[in-house]
């Protein structure tokens, strides 16, 4: 499986932060963000597995999450491992950041 990290150095893009909390008090994070165009990535798994993000509480906290991040002025992409795989990820990214 091709990793989104190497796909992000490989196309020449800005160095992300990991685990870029957003909403303090609140624990949430952002799996990658680039804070000064307030980007976000958050790879999604389990989708094909019955994971925590497609069971019923948390494809609601999910929600709850990706709203208020909304709210704060983010545009979060989000993708599944195949979208990854398939390098459309990554094209959502670069589009993101331009």
């Amino acid at each position: 499986m091709i990793d989104i990290d190497l796909q992000i150095r490989g196309a020449g893009l800005p160095s992300p932060v990991t685990e870029h909390r957003f909403a303090a008090p609140r624990r949430w994070k952002f799996d990658y963000a680039w804070p000064d165009r307030k980007v976000a990535f958050e790879r999604e798994g389990g989708t094909w597995q019955g994971g925590r993000h497609v069971s019923g509480k948390g494809y609601r906290n999910d929600c709850i999450k990706y709203s208020e991040a909304a709210i704060r002025g983010w545009r979060v992409i989000r993708a599944t491992v195949d979208m990854i795989a398939d390098g459309s990820a990554l094209e959502l990214i670069e589009r993101a950041l331009k």
